[in-house]
């Protein structure tokens, strides 16, 4: 998870880091792309393609699982 406090960011998987930080009053501005590999790792592979369609990333037909969501996740 990436957090904002002021002109800072912080990318935390810590559940603990997490709830400090937003104590402090950060906020959080995405996730780390580790979280989205593993949110995406769960999809089908039609839904992998379905999802680098829609997001215009070229030649999503031959891409295997891993080839698609690396792109998705931006890497």
């Amino acid at each position: 998870m990436i957090l904002e406090l002021g002109a800072l960011r912080y990318t935390t998987e810590n559940p603990n880091r997490i709830e400090q930080l937003r104590d402090l009053g950060a906020v959080e501005i995405g996730s780390s792309s580790a979280e989205e590999n593993q949110e995406l790792s769960k999809r089908t592979v039609q839904e992998l393609r379905d999802l680098a369609e829609k997001q215009g990333v070229e030649r999503f037909q031959e891409m295997k699982k891993t080839e698609l969501i690396a792109a998705l996740a931006g890497e």
